[in-house]
C-alpha cells in the first residue's frame, strides 16, 4: 500500500511542509478535530509561513496522509502544536515516523525540550507521546474551548 518508500529499498523521509501545501493541511486538521477544535484556515497559513514553525509532512503519490507542526518559543524549548494523520492510514507508525524525525531534527538544532498538551480522552494520542519519551507534567483543566481538560506532556533531549 506504500509502495517503494515504505517496503521497498528507499528509506522513506518526511519532507518539509511549505505554503502550498495549506489546503491539504488544513483538509487534515478539519478531518482529525471537532469543528471548535480544529484550526482556522488562517491559523494554518501563519503556521506554514513562520519562520519560528517547522512543518513535516508525509505524502503518499502527492497526497498529504499526515503531517505534524511544531513552533519553536524560545532557544532551548519547542511547542508541538498538532500531529494529524488520516484515519485511513493511522496505526501504520506514520506519527511515531514524524516525531522520530522531528525530535532528531529538534536535537541536532540545539533544542533541549519539547512539550504539548492532548485531551485527557485521547488514549491514542497519550500513549504514542509516552511511547515516544514524553512524560506527564500536569493536567490543565478546561483547556480546550469545549472545556475538556488537557495533559501537559514534555520531551527533554
Amino acid at each position: 500500500m506504500f509502495g517503494k518508500n515504505w517496503e521497498g529499498t528507499q528509506r522513506f523521509e518526511p519532507i518539509p511542509l511549505e505554503l502550498r501545501d495549506l489546503n491539504q493541511v488544513f483538509e487534515i486538521d478539519q478531518l482529525c478535530f471537532k469543528p471548535e477544535l480544529a484550526f482556522p484556515k488562517s491559523f494554518v497559513r501563519f503556521l506554514l509561513s513562520s519562520p519560528d514553525c517547522l512543518g513535516l509532512g508525509i505524502k503518499e503519490e502527492g497526497k498529504l496522509i499526515g503531517f505534524v507542526i511544531a513552533q519553536a518559543e524560545n532557544l532551548n524549548r519547542v511547542r508541538l502544536i498538532t500531529l494529524d494523520v488520516r484515519e485511513e492510514y493511522r496505526r501504520r507508525k506514520i506519527g511515531e515516523k514524524l516525531l522520530e524525525y522531528l525530535h532528531q531534527f529538534l536535537k541536532a538544532k540545539g533544542f533541549s525540550q519539547i512539550v504539548l498538551e492532548t485531551a485527557v480522552d485521547n488514549g491514542p494520542a497519550i500513549k504514542l507521546y509516552q511511547k515516544m519519551g514524553y512524560e506527564p507534567v500536569r493536567i490543565k483543566k478546561g483547556y480546550y474551548p469545549d472545556g475538556m481538560d488537557a495533559i501537559l506532556m514534555e520531551k527533554k533531549f
